[in-house]
């Protein structure tokens, strides 16, 4: 099977997921690079589905890299949230390999909300992700700050990590980052906004990279048992070695 027609059949499932008849909730998600404060009610399961494609072009290095991961998520209380990732895993194409597909890991994250965006002055949450596979360990925190004013949401998340990767988990790299997402609820169903995502990343946990900047525009669509989220960010820096563009979907379905 062609890249071109997995990635097409890929969509068309998301898409289709889409019209599946469901009961409504309030933990969709309205970003699809930022995380919000809001976690799953106490007892819920969720299943997400994430794509993401990232390209790079010019040069005569033409690439393309689609990302999947298979998420289920457990309310363990209605302010602490489990996250198993069963599967992180890849498909890349590019002007010196064929197609290949690649299983990279397999995650887990906790995210704990301390306020809520709504009935506190500030929304706010902490997350922790670890992720191991071969040759590969991460650890992944984050502070998640949110505020719902009327149909407007505004989420802001400070991100640090360390990886270990290579033979014997030698080679060291660390990341900071922060995103911000806007979204405003156009219909019920609907909402439409912007995001933007700056990091630097620190090879050795010493020597930092150069500064990364994208941003562009997300939307999301809401259903009686679930959701669908999409966004296009374009790299606003000149960094060669990077994707020029990242576009995301998620669609969740909850049980």
């Amino acid at each position: 099977m062609t890249l071109h027609k997995i990635s097409k059949a890929c969509l068309l499932a998301a898409t289709a997921l889409t019209f599946i008849p469901s009961v409504a909730s309030a933990d969709e998600r309205h970003f699809a690079f930022t995380y919000e404060t809001t976690t799953a009610a106490k007892g819920s399961v969720e299943f997400e589905n994430w794509i993401t494609w990232e390209t790079r072009r010019g040069n005569g290095d033409n690439t393309n890299l689609w990302k999947f991961r298979q998420e289920i998520e457990f309310g363990l209380t209605d302010r602490l949230q489990l996250g198993v990732y069963l599967a992180n895993w890849n498909l890349r194409n590019d002007s010196t390999h064929d197609n290949s597909v690649r299983y990279q890991s397999a995650s887990a994250e906790l995210i704990y909300r301390l306020t809520h965006p709504t009935t506190d002055w500030l929304g706010s949450a902490v997350y922790l992700e670890v992720e191991g596979g071969r040759d590969l360990f991460a650890v992944e925190g984050k502070l998640l700050l949110q505020k719902n004013i009327g149909k407007l949401i505004l989420a802001w998340n400070g991100v640090l990590e360390a990886e270990w990767e290579g033979h014997g988990l030698r080679e060291r790299t660390g990341k900071l980052e922060q995103s911000f997402g806007v979204s405003y609820q156009l219909t019920p169903a609907v909402s439409a906004g912007a995001e933007l995502v700056h990091e630097v990343a620190f090879a050795d946990w010493s020597k930092s990279g150069p500064n990364l900047l994208f941003a562009g525009p997300n939307v999301s669509w809401r259903f009686k048992r679930g959701y669908v989220t999409a966004a296009t960010l374009f790299q606003c820096t000149n960094v060669a070695d990077e994707p020029d563009i990242q576009t995301r979907l998620i669609f969740g379905i909850r049980f």
